[in-house]
């Protein structure tokens, strides 16, 4: 990002300090009242406090941005979800995989992912992952499954036949950073793109209503060739919270400075954000988790860098440090248990015969399905055994998929690659 970006980037900050944030605070304030109220059954209460909310935004951010496409109700042929629509497992046990040679001589992984499960349908999406090291492009949203392929193109898959939603996005399925970023709820996606006319605009996709939503050209995240760590892009966008998209740039060493700005949809306003800003906004959003000794003091996550541990029938964040979960919708704590007689398999997950493998009394969230509930998988980012789903407001667990035989690689979202 080059000296006048960030004085624009700057001067875009300073313009919504001050009695803006005073307004934020409030109505962030009425957001954890009103999904109060929704958790106790208030629905005439949820109601108001909805409108009232959207008044409150419209007076902190103003007109509608001009990028910004007007969002008519989807069409009543439509499948788009509902409001509150409750997202399914995603997941695959469908994996091949052979080494490859690079064009430098090094040997990576080459695997091929087939078939997809999405709740209890199953999708063949062909997508072949090229890693050296890194997770798994794909991502979730209330509309399906989204995923890269290594010629840059998007899909998008609700359990049936995938539908191509981009051509040349700065995505793909190699590496680090997949180049795509979505939410624990709603129907939004971003990616940048890479087409040679509008490289480096920031495309907010809406994958219910299948088009663009915003679209924000931004000069420093375009480059005409390989960027700085030789790679295809220059930015990426690492995170959405409702209407907020975070990206950040990837450095001369290749690292991608999580969290750097904030796009906000409504407005089309751009400013300098940050780990701290990416915290207090999760810590308004209904799906995520707060770890630490209380509400106020934890540290707020949107589940994938929680890793939770079997101590007994509980599990707990971590048995070293501290062990209070919390709920960012109600601020109550979370006190999970595994499901009535479940017991770790002592060996889960892909292995040779005799080989046994540590953490198998770990599990790591990496998905949501609503408010209430959280799906964990058994094991460590690089391998998955069982998949449970958690229910926030009891604490009770129950096995949805079990884990499949000990010579397959089970993979999901927000997890790594086998090895």
């Amino acid at each position: 990002m080059n000296g006048e970006d960030l004085k624009y980037l700057a001067n875009r900050s300073e313009a919504v300090r001050g009695r803006a944030d005073q307004r934020l605070a409030e109505v962030h304030a009425r957001i954890r009242s009103a999904r109060r109220r929704r958790a106790a059954g208030a629905v005439a209460a949820t109601s108001a406090a909805v409108v009232a909310i959207v008044l409150g935004m419209a007076v902190l951010t103003g007109p509608t941005a001009p990028n910004r496409h007007d969002a008519p109700p989807p069409p009543a042929h439509s499948d788009a979800p509902a409001p509150g629509t409750t997202r399914k497992v995603v997941y695959s046990d469908d994996l091949r995989s052979r080494p490859l040679k690079t064009s430098a001589g090094d040997f990576v992984a080459n695997i091929h992912v087939g078939v997809l499960h999405v709740g209890d349908r199953e999708v063949e999406i062909d997508q072949k992952v090229q890693m050296v090291h890194g997770g798994w492009s794909i991502v979730v949203t209330d509309a399906g499954a989204v995923y890269a392929k290594v010629d840059h193109t998007v899909w998008v898959t609700d359990g049936r036949r995938p539908r191509q939603i981009a051509q040349q996005a700065c995505a793909d399925s190699s590496g680090d950073h997949s180049g795509l970023a979505s939410g624990t709820a709603g129907t939004l996606l971003a990616w940048f793109d890479c087409s040679p006319a509008t490289r480096g605009d920031l495309v907010v996709y809406d994958t219910a209503l299948r088009r663009e939503v915003a679209r924000h050209p931004l000069p420093s995240c375009r480059s005409p060739g390989p960027g700085p760590n030789a790679g295809p892009y220059e930015c990426v966008p690492d995170g959405v919270i409702g209407e907020h998209v975070y990206f950040g740039h990837i450095t001369r060493a290749g690292r991608l400075v999580q969290h750097e700005f904030r796009l906000d949809v409504t407005s089309g306003q751009v400013v300098h954000a940050g780990e701290a800003v990416y915290a207090d906004d999760l810590r308004t959003h209904p799906r995520a988790l707060v770890v630490g000794d209380s509400w106020r003091a934890g540290t707020p996550s949107d589940s994938g860098d929680i890793v939770f541990h079997a101590v007994g029938s509980r599990l707990v964040p971590d048995k070293t440090g501290p062990t209070r979960v919390f709920d960012t919708a109600t601020g109550q704590r979370v006190q999970l248990r595994l499901p009535a007689g479940y017991r770790p398999d002592p060996a889960a997950g892909f292995h040779r015969p005799g080989e046994t493998l540590e953490g198998t009394d770990t599990f790591t969230p990496f998905e949501w399905l609503d408010d209430d509930t959280v799906v964990l998988a058994q094991g460590d980012i690089n391998w998955v055994g069982d998949i449970i789903t958690c229910h926030l407001s009891d604490g009770r667990c129950d096995l949805a998929v079990q884990e499949p035989s000990h010579n397959r690689h089970r993979i999901a979202p927000g997890l790594g690659l086998p090895g």
